[in-house]
């Protein structure tokens, strides 16, 4: 608008080029007040809103990941297929031939043998009886000896002997000596063989009868004594000792006799 003004006063001023004195005064007061209502006019006009600007916002952002400089890659060329090889013509196996079976063979019986029954042997026959020996006379003439029993043939071995009781046979005495005496005169020599089985007849499964005849004083001493040999030396020496350690024999009831004799027999036998 100023610029409006300032243009209508110079236009003003060329038309009259050549103002008279008492003009002066008039444009010169013109002038003023198109001035002071430009300024005024000017001041009147408020000057536009100025927009208020918005708040700024700061927000953080992660730096983004650098990424690695891309190599150049080389391209590898795809690998040539390879064709497979024609398989090879497989020849059908030839036919296999059944074999003929053959029949069973038929089933053989065996022939059973007939059991033969082996006959017990026959019992051995009794041994002897010792002879009796009659006392003798009162007069000093020596008894007579006894007569010697067969020696019988040894058992055959056996595994793990164990020797059985000694077995002593009644074998009739000389008139006079009771039977009382006559037992425990045999029970004493039995009882002390039975703990006395030689070890080495045991081991060998030998056994065997070793008859003897004792000659005792009155009192009970053993005054001498015959055996009937087994044939087992061991048997034989066993049995003699155990005739003489078996004693002192209990005393003879008086009979009158200068000496008594007792017969008897020692059996070694294993279970």
């Amino acid at each position: 608008m100023t610029t409006v003004a300032w243009d209508d006063v110079a236009t003003a001023v060329a038309v009259r080029r050549r103002p008279a004195p008492e003009t002066w005064g008039i444009a010169a007061s013109v002038a003023l007040h198109l001035v002071l209502g430009a300024v005024i006019l000017d001041a009147s006009v408020e000057p536009p809103p100025v927009p208020e600007e918005a708040p700024v916002e700061m927000v953080l952002v992660a730096p983004e990941p650098q990424l690695p400089p891309v190599q150049d890659v080389a391209e590898i060329p795809p690998p040539q297929a390879v064709e497979p090889p024609p398989p090879a013509a497989v020849e059908p196996p030839p036919p296999v031939e059944a074999a003929p079976i053959e029949p069973p063979p038929p089933p053989v019986i065996a022939e059973v043998p007939e059991e033969v029954v082996a006959a017990p042997p026959p019992p051995p026959p009794p041994p002897p009886k010792p002879k009796v020996v009659k006392p003798a006379p009162p007069k000093p003439a020596p008894p007579k000896p006894a007569v010697a029993a067969p020696v019988p043939s040894p058992a055959p071995a056996v595994a793990n002997p164990v020797p059985a009781a000694v077995i002593a046979p009644p074998a009739p005495q000389p008139p006079g000596i009771p039977s009382d005496y006559v037992k425990d005169v045999r029970g004493r020599i039995s009882r002390y063989a039975l703990n006395r089985y030689p070890r080495a007849a045991q081991l060998k499964g030998q056994e065997g009868r070793v008859g003897y005849t004792l000659t005792l004083a009155p009192d009970g001493r053993l005054l001498s004594f015959e055996i009937t040999p087994s044939g087992i030396e061991a048997l034989d020496k066993a049995a003699a000792e155990a005739l003489q350690n078996a004693g002192p024999y209990p005393k003879l009831p008086e009979l009158g006799a200068a000496s008594y004799k007792l017969t008897g027999a020692i059996v070694y036998k294993l279970n």
